[in-house]
């Protein structure tokens, strides 16, 4: 009885020491993602590098085999740009004063009407805010044609 309790023991060493050995050796040589780049403290990821990588080929109808390390370097400084530039609009812009808004939004239909009528072409009226002429015509319009 006193030596079957020394083997059992003996046994159950030898299992627990085998598998200790064995279990540091099928995890400590994976590497599951990598760091390639921090800004600010944010990490950006090789999987994130590899499949922006992958996107582009596939929108450049490119296999995606075909990445080489120059466009991974141009893809992550691509990522790196997205980032500070996410980083910066999260720490928010001021709001546009009202005449600057209404200042651009006068300007882009002034543009959006050169384009439509050329010069002495009919009223632009429409286009403008507030629908109040300013064309050459002078008609004084105050409202939609």
């Amino acid at each position: 009885m006193l030596l079957m309790g020394r083997g059992f023991k003996f046994a159950v060493i030898v299992i627990v020491i085998v598998a200790a050995s064995l279990a540091p050796r099928s995890r400590a040589g994976q590497v599951i993602d990598g760091i390639v780049a921090t800004v600010n403290g944010t990490a950006i990821l090789q999987s994130d590098v590899e499949e922006a990588a992958r996107c582009e080929a596939l929108l450049e109808s490119r296999a995606p085999g075909e990445i080489g390390p120059a466009q991974e370097h141009a893809v992550l400084e691509r990522l790196i740009d997205q980032e500070l530039l996410r980083q910066q609009m999260a720490n928010g812009f001021p709001p546009p004063k009202a005449e600057e808004l209404a200042q651009r939004i006068m300007d882009l239909r002034r543009q959006m009407a050169r384009k439509r009528w050329p010069s002495g072409s009919p009223c632009k009226c429409r286009w403008l805010p507030l629908w109040t002429c300013t064309c050459k015509a002078g008609c004084k319009s105050t409202g939609p044609a």
